[in-house]
């Protein structure tokens, strides 16, 4: 009827905590059934997602009770005599209060009991008044982990920690130390063993627990020198912020970065003081599985209470990965595209073709208030023809007018001046190319465009020093009229002529001001092609605006 009653129990306690939605360990316990009984027992352990376990006398059944209800001093246990070696190791409870005796003398009291994950045990030793006891404890596999720990008085208390590195069945032996008295009178013992989070085992690269790479979790560092390893993935670069709160007083939990191919990307990250947050910004440079190691900081102590790590990400924008020369990400002028600078130290690399030279108006809006975003230009053949151009203010916009003298790929680097600020937030960029007059590319005599008498020419001088070469032919001398009119305001259109010979036979002839018309009447002597170059005078001025060119033979 005991072992009916029992059973029921630890169901209603089950049902109680599901009730209120916390999650619980099933354990069934069988104490003295037959084989069909046992069976049964499992198949509702089973059931339930939690274990069964055999108990064959009081004290397994003890042992049994402890780990099921997590009573941590069940009632006081006596040593079962024989227990004078490994192989007749009284059964007991982690956390439980047991009584024997060191009689006769020489005699050797050993105790097992099993954990079913790493942690912390406590023991206190209270020693009869005639003896300094001393233990040791053996692993699952039989090796002595400590050595022999003597009190450190005849008669008095004596505390230990001890680090269980993993579940299993431990070994605890018990003699006076030097085996040179004995006493009828009972010593007394109590364990207290504190388990390992619910995530262990996770002490190897190997084993890291997976978690997304925005999560709160908690975990304990216990036993002593024990590391906690987690993985996350990431389908692009970006930002990861970590925070590790809640932390004992006694430890100072350092971490570091494994990137995707296992390499250590941040070193050791530690706190300011013991029982501090941990706070970081961390770069996350590619796509991947990330792994996280964490540990006390020299690993000289451990704690049964948790700790708590915040893992947030914060992605790179839709145009990511483009943080290189190589990896630039391909625009279409004329639209708009938004992008963030995230993580700190971020570059946004973009590429752009144009046909034939002009002047690229380029505008960067909505930018974070934290961020003063600059940029430079590189040319077709990867020369840097700006520099660093910068916003005029944090959060402020940045935009510029640029010539662009030759046709091919443009790269365009946009950063964080100074890259010393990063956002999640997204800035917009546009770039506006206004192409160059549909004679380009002329700016040499070998590329001069064919022009006939009467025609009327809409071309213009952009970017700056543009030259624009135009070739006629003459079928016999006469007059030439050329007329330069509707002039950009900021441009005095200068020409000079070459006969059929190429030789320059004119001379720079500028027009008498900025804006203003430029005309003349040349006697042409020879018959065949002439080149007509046209510039700003001094070269110092561009424009789109087109000027209107026409040139009139005449006998």
């Amino acid at each position: 009827m005991k072992r009916i009653l029992l059973f029921v129990l630890i169901l209603l306690t089950f049902y109680t905590y599901a009730q209120q939605r916390i999650p619980v360990n099933l354990t069934v316990i069988g104490l003295g059934v037959d084989s069909a009984t046992e069976a049964q027992l499992q198949a509702i352990a089973q059931a339930g997602k939690g274990r069964y376990i055999n108990a064959t006398n009081e004290a397994e059944l003890n042992q049994a009770l402890g780990e099921a209800l997590g009573v941590s001093t069940p009632s006081l246990v006596q040593e079962v005599e024989a227990n004078n070696s490994l192989g007749q190791a009284t059964p007991i409870a982690a956390s439980t209060s047991i009584t024997g005796s060191i009689d006769p003398l020489r005699d050797h009291d050993w105790y097992r009991f099993e954990v079913n994950s790493q942690g912390l045990l406590n023991l206190h030793l209270n020693n009869p008044s005639n003896l300094d006891m001393a233990f040791r404890l053996f692993s699952p596999d039989a090796r002595d982990l400590t050595g022999w720990r003597v009190s450190p008085s005849i008669g008095g208390l004596f505390e230990a920690q001890l680090d269980l590195k993993g579940p299993g069945i431990y070994y605890l032996e018990f003699a006076d130390s030097g085996d040179n008295a004995n006493a009828p009178e009972s010593y007394n013992f109590t364990l207290n063993f504190l388990p390992g989070d619910n995530l262990e085992p996770s002490n190897s690269f190997g084993q890291a627990v997976p978690l997304s790479a925005t999560q709160i979790t908690e975990a304990s560092i216990n036993p002593h020198q024990d590391h906690d390893w987690y993985r996350f993935t990431v389908d692009r670069q970006g930002l990861l912020e970590l925070l590790i709160t809640q932390m004992p007083e006694e430890l100072d939990i350092a971490f570091r970065l494994f990137s995707p191919d296992a390499r250590d990307i941040s070193g050791w990250q530690v706190p300011p003081r013991l029982g501090g947050d941990n706070q970081v910004q961390l770069h996350l440079p590619e796509p991947g599985t990330y792994r996280l190691e964490l540990a006390d900081s020299g690993d000289n102590a451990s704690s049964a209470l948790n700790y708590r790590l915040e893992l947030s990400y914060y992605a790179g924008d839709d145009l990511e990965v483009n943080n290189s020369f190589g990896k630039a990400h391909s625009l279409t002028l004329g639209q708009d595209v938004q992008a963030s600078i995230n993580p700190k130290g971020d570059h946004d690399w973009y590429s752009f073709e144009v046909s034939q030279q002009g002047l690229l108006n380029l505008l960067i809006t909505d930018s974070p208030l934290d961020l003063d975003i600059a940029f430079r230009l590189f040319s077709p053949d990867a020369t840097d023809i700006t520099g660093w151009q910068q916003a005029r203010a944090q959060g402020g916009d940045n935009d510029a007018i640029l010539n662009l003298d030759q046709p091919g790929f443009y790269l365009l680097e946009v950063a964080d001046a100074g890259d010393n600020a990063s956002s999640a937030d997204l800035y917009r960029l546009r770039l506006q190319f206004d192409p160059g007059d549909r004679f380009e590319p002329n700016s040499s005599l070998g590329q001069a465009k064919l022009i006939s008498s009467g025609q009327e020419v809409l071309a213009s001088i952009n970017p700056q020093r543009d030259h624009d070469w135009y070739s006629f032919n003459v079928a016999q001398p006469g007059t030439l009229n050329l007329l330069i009119t509707n002039s950009p305001t900021n441009v005095d259109v200068a020409f000079r002529l070459f006969n059929p010979d190429a030789r320059d036979i004119t001379g720079w002839r500028s027009a008498r001001s900025e804006g203003g018309d430029n005309d003349a009447e040349l006697a042409l002597d020879q018959t065949g092609t002439y080149y007509l170059e046209l510039a700003d005078g001094g070269d110092n001025a561009s424009s789109p605006a087109t000027y209107t060119l026409r040139i009139t033979m005449s006998p």
